[in-house]
């Protein structure tokens, strides 16, 4: 009988601890349905849109890659960085191409910080602080480099 006390307190004294290592969501609604359009003039004057399909996740993860203190010498380990906030949902692409053709594509939109990302059957999207660029199976179709232009 004590095994089983001592088995529940020392549960239930760690639960707050397992706690931090499971990742933690939230559920939001896109209501309106949003789109963007990439700048024509950076995709060789095709048309791309991005249109929000309903909801999505707001996922919190913890961010092992950076430690804020190198740890102690008495060997106590050092601190992380923290939680790291990711919005992840489903968007549709829809290309016009300037020949008349049009693509449309469903896939995972990940967005963390000043960096996202968009992966489907066919196309590749990546924006970051510096640009951004589209592929469509392979080719590239947007680029992007603020460094050109500013």
């Amino acid at each position: 009988m004590i095994k089983f006390y001592l088995k529940t307190i020392l549960i239930f004294n760690l639960i707050p601890f397992s706690c931090l290592a499971i990742p933690n969501w939230e559920r939001w609604d896109s209501k309106g349905g949003g789109t963007s359009k990439l700048i024509k003039e950076f995709c060789n004057d095709n048309e791309v849109i991005f249109r929000d399909l309903g909801y999505g996740y707001t996922l919190w993860t913890i961010n092992e890659s950076k430690i804020i203190y190198g740890g102690l010498p008495g060997g106590l380990p050092g601190q992380r960085d923290g939680l790291e906030r990711q919005y992840i949902n489903i968007k549709e692409v829809i290309i016009n191409f300037k020949d008349g053709q049009k693509i449309n594509e469903v896939g995972l939109f990940l967005n963390r910080g000043n960096s996202a990302e968009f992966e489907s059957k066919n196309i590749s999207y990546g924006r970051a602080t510096g640009g951004y660029s589209l592929t469509y199976k392979g080719e590239l179709i947007c680029d992007y480099d603020k460094t050109r232009y500013w």
